[in-house]
């Protein structure tokens, strides 16, 4: 960081400038990572309760919901760092409830929340939908490693035309940045099991 100063009618003034241009890519991911780790908190102590009540999602959501993660690798790289620092059983409990924001991203694609008026870009609905989507998907593999479709789409009849149907609306929606890195970033290898077919989404080794 450079510190610039000078005296201005007998006051002494100060300016700051970041020398790094990944600074603000790590203040992006230490805000997610920080957001995850109270979700997964909240997420921990709810659920050893007799009623259960899920967490508040809607700040992350308006977080998550303008700017894809995968525009900038250094977020991706920042938040995997922050996020390898929590615990196994917090990591295990944030994945299931990341998975789950993901099912229900489709279902319930918008809600009236006290960020409903946040707004930094003017996107549509599906760009907005999409964008979100794909970055609930990195903080899935980033938590966990990989994920399976069939995880992702429990309710779908061929878990692998689910993800090819929600991969064409990121190729279609994404920022051009952020699709190109998913596409190129990301390892995504078919199976085939008793249960049909599936698809399983992972990063590489290098970029975890």
């Amino acid at each position: 960081m450079h510190q610039a100063e000078a005296i201005q009618d007998g006051k002494r003034l100060y300016a700051f400038e970041f020398l790094h241009a990944t600074f603000g890519e790590y203040l992006v991911a230490r805000i997610v990572a920080g957001e995850l780790r109270d979700l997964a908190m909240v997420e921990a102590l709810g659920s050893s309760r007799s009623r259960y009540s899920p967490p508040d999602y809607s700040y992350l959501r308006a977080l998550l919901s303008f700017t894809p993660l995968s525009n900038r690798g250094t977020t991706i790289d920042y938040l995997t760092q922050l996020v390898s620092q929590l615990d196994g059983e917090m990591r295990a409990n944030l994945g299931n409830l990341l998975k789950e924001l993901f099912r229900i991203t489709f279902a319930e694609p918008t809600s009236a929340t006290a960020y409903a008026a946040y707004e930094p870009v003017e996107l549509d609905l599906l760009g907005r939908l999409s964008i979100y989507s794909a970055n609930l998907l990195l903080l899935v593999i980033i938590t966990g490693g990989e994920v399976a479709a069939s995880e992702l789409f429990p309710k779908a009849g061929d878990a692998v035309d689910a993800w090819r149907r929600v991969a064409m609306l990121w190729r279609t929606s994404l920022p051009k940045e952020g699709w190109l890195w998913l596409a190129t970033s990301l390892e995504v290898r078919r199976t085939t099991s008793a249960d049909g077919r599936d698809v399983i989404a992972s990063l590489p080794t290098s970029a975890r």
